[in-house]
């Protein structure tokens, strides 16, 4: 699954969308979105929950790990294939991450680890489609 929750601009949440259905993940959207946005959902097949505790309870019934994508301490690199074969992979907003509500809810990080000092994080979409990538090899 790809959860998209705190994505705000429609081009990322539609960029979002074509990444998952490329790799196989099935969308799943959490919570109320924008009226701009609406428009987006409406055309796309998706799972949706109206807020996190619905999402795990879902989750937990499947034995699905949900993973969010941030750089934090505990998280572990990419490149050390730390995926299960179910996965809910969770990408932050644009500007801010994960919320402390999405950290609270997932049960681990992922991170893209960077050799460079150019940048402290990349864009969402790229973020997540490296990481959807990386799973699915």
């Amino acid at each position: 699954y790809l959860v998209i929750s705190n994505v705000c601009k429609g081009n990322n949440i539609r960029t979002l969308i074509n990444a998952a259905h490329a790799y196989g993940f099935e969308i799943v959207f959490v919570g109320e979105c924008s009226s701009q946005n609406q428009f987006i959902r409406e055309k796309t097949s998706h799972l949706h929950f109206a807020d996190f505790e619905e999402l795990k309870e879902f989750l937990q019934k499947n034995s699905v790990p949900l993973v969010g994508i941030e750089i934090v301490e505990e998280a572990r690199s990419i490149l050390e294939n730390p995926f299960t074969e179910s996965i809910a992979l969770m990408p932050g907003n644009e500007g801010t991450g994960l919320s402390k509500r999405q950290k609270l809810a997932a049960d681990s990080f992922v991170y893209i680890p960077q050799y460079g000092d150019g940048t402290a994080s990349l864009n969402v979409t790229v973020a997540t489609t490296m990481v959807l990538h990386q799973f699915t090899i």
